[in-house]
């Protein structure tokens, strides 16, 4: 039924936002962990007129805060391989928060997270980088 409604709802005159085809996500070693530490890395895209990397590390994690629009997020398991996410709104400002796992499947405890704020352009491809560090909670 939400298929339908949100097909109807695009018949009546929705305006399709441009996105980015693929963001590239690896982990580099100088981010405070080591690759080897990490089974698992949590991505969120974070959208809305209150999105900050502050606002997002406020909380104990960010989905606790509803201001904070959760736009795309993933769990990537690390293989050595880059990643790459699909999806993602072009020409907005967003914030790309990283929780980081020893678990290959995102089990808790986090092990480190980061965050980075970024607008990527419609049309060009892009990188974002984000520093996890090791977290103390």
């Amino acid at each position: 039924m939400k298929a339908i409604l949100a097909l109807l709802v695009c018949a009546a005159g929705c305006v399709v936002e441009p996105t980015i085809e693929s963001v590239e996500m690896a982990i580099d070693s100088t981010s405070g962990l080591q690759a080897s530490d990490v089974g698992s890395v949590e991505i969120l895209v974070l959208g809305g007129d209150q999105a900050t990397c502050v606002r997002a590390l406020e909380p104990v994690s960010p989905l606790d805060d509803p201001e904070l629009e959760v736009v795309r997020h993933a769990l990537f398991t690390v293989d050595g391989t880059a990643k790459h996410l699909t999806g993602i709104p072009a020409d907005r400002h967003l914030v790309f928060y990283a929780e980081a796992f020893q678990s290959p499947d995102g089990q808790r405890p986090r092990i480190g997270r980061g965050c980075a704020e970024q607008t990527l352009a419609s049309g060009k491809s892009a990188g974002v980088s984000i520093t996890i560090t090791a977290s103390t909670d």
